[in-house]
């Protein structure tokens, strides 16, 4: 345990720090500590990911998960890359249901399958929503009908408001 009062770090002590200060202090010609990757980005956790990357909860575990990996890259091939490897293979595979989630799945069915989307897939996921509205929307031809403009409207709605005339038998003899 370490002394709250004292203002020195005893060596080898383990400490959780904010990415961005944990890549500063540890990388460069003067290393003052060294990084050891999350739990998740470790080789013990990608045997999970290569039974199935689909069931792991990246939005409770990680939910910057690919962000986060794309800041450790910078502590060089040695320390994260069989994690970008193992990264790139689960986002292989999430793609797929990300995008057949958001192609294919109800409204109702919205809520169970994005609940382990991390932020990125959730995002990928509104994009592929949006687009299967739009291509709904252009299948219905809402894009392309013409409609007449406000004053042609208020000109039609007040000439059936007046009452029409109706002519006497007598008028149209000849």
């Amino acid at each position: 345990m370490m002394d709250p009062i004292s203002l020195d770090i005893p060596a080898g002590t383990r400490l959780e720090l904010p990415i961005w200060l944990a890549l500063a202090l540890g990388s460069g010609r003067r290393q003052v500590l060294t990084v050891d990757l999350p739990f998740i980005y470790r080789d013990s956790f990608s045997e999970v990911f290569d039974a199935d990357p689909s069931v792991v909860d990246l939005r409770r575990k990680a939910p910057l998960f690919y962000l986060l990996l794309f800041s450790l890259m910078s502590l060089g091939p040695s320390k994260a890359g069989t994690a970008a490897a193992t990264a790139a293979r689960v986002f292989q595979t999430r793609l797929k249901s990300v995008m057949d989630a958001a192609l294919n799945a109800s409204r109702h069915d919205t809520l169970s399958s994005t609940a382990r989307f991390e932020n990125l897939e959730m995002a990928l996921f509104r994009v592929g929503q949006t687009d299967r509205q739009r291509l709904e929307r252009w299948k219905a031809r809402y894009h392309c009908k013409i409609e007449p403009n406000a004053f042609l409207k208020s000109l039609h709605r007040s000439s059936q408001n007046k009452r029409p005339r109706i002519l006497n038998d007598s008028t149209n003899q000849v």
